[in-house]
């Protein structure tokens, strides 16, 4: 396998350019809280947690957040990253988050890969898989910020078919 690494900025920007991005994908978009949600489906790549490049999502202070993928026609996920974001005062990383998806009408919890981890890692997306085969009608991310804090997400990027 050959892989290109580019050494030239406006190379790969272009590059990435005729990559095609379909917000299509990602269905109705919803928050419990916060602004800026329009930035967890736009196809920006974030290039670290404290891009002020790019838009961001961040959260109001409830306990638990919600952002919710809720689809027109139900879709097969093959993985679900997120990329966090950081301001270095009062957003910062969830103390915990899981996922749930909507499979028949009814809620249930998204069973993860057994080597996947629902992770906090900064600076690079943070990945989870099904652990079988899922189709489904919507899918739920459930973020618990930390005390007295709000959390934020630069991106959420679906993969679905």
């Amino acid at each position: 396998m050959n892989v290109w690494l580019p050494r030239i900025r406006e190379l790969a920007e272009e590059a990435m350019a005729r990559k095609s991005f379909d917000p299509g994908k990602y269905g109705a978009v919803s928050v419990s809280s916060g602004t800026g949600s329009e930035a967890l489906f736009d196809g920006c790549r974030p290039m670290s947690a404290t891009d002020q490049s790019i838009g961001h999502w961040v959260s109001g202070r409830e306990s638990v957040q919600e952002v919710k993928f809720a689809f027109a026609d139900k879709r097969s996920v093959v993985s679900v990253g997120v990329y966090w974001y950081i301001d270095g005062g009062e957003v910062d990383i969830p103390r915990e988050w899981r996922m749930s998806v909507k499979v028949e009408g009814a809620w249930q919890p998204f069973e993860r890969y057994i080597t996947d981890f629902y992770g906090t890692d900064l600076d690079r997306y943070v990945v989870v898989h099904p652990a079988a085969p899922l189709v489904c009608e919507a899918l739920a991310l459930e973020i618990v910020p930390q005390a007295g804090k709000r959390v934020g997400l630069l991106d959420v990027d679906l993969n679905v078919s």
